[in-house]
């Protein structure tokens, strides 16, 4: 499976005890325009990939059992999550992955470093 070369950052947005994980050229601008009535998301961590797409795509697989559901999300977007300290840790973690991410093409769907930890 060949992965589309999209560069820009993934990120983590909180609002409300909720965690949004999505992709940006930029991250910062982004928190203005996601929520309706002006209202806007605080930007945790951005980190740089040279997959956009498919790098958030594999973060929403990793967190899915703390994926907060569309009924109860702003916009009843799937892209809302219930993250524990420790996930926050973790991505806080995370520097630049288009390192990680270089062999995508190769590695097809999964990703072999940061992997998580639970």
């Amino acid at each position: 499976m060949k992965c589309p070369r999209n560069k820009g950052y993934v990120y983590l947005a909180e609002w409300q005890g909720m965690h949004k994980i999505g992709q940006s050229i930029n991250p910062a601008q982004r928190m203005n325009g996601i929520l309706p009535g002006g209202r806007r998301l605080t930007l945790v961590h951005s980190v740089t990939t040279r997959w956009m797409q498919f790098t958030e795509q594999y973060l929403h697989r990793r967190f899915v059992r703390m994926r907060v559901p569309p009924e109860h999300a702003p916009r009843q977007q799937t892209e809302w999550f219930r993250l524990s300290q420790e996930a926050v840790c973790w991505f806080c973690s995370l520097a630049d992955l288009s390192v990680a991410t270089e062999d995508f093409d190769q590695l097809g769907a999964e990703p072999t470093r940061h992997r998580l930890p639970w």
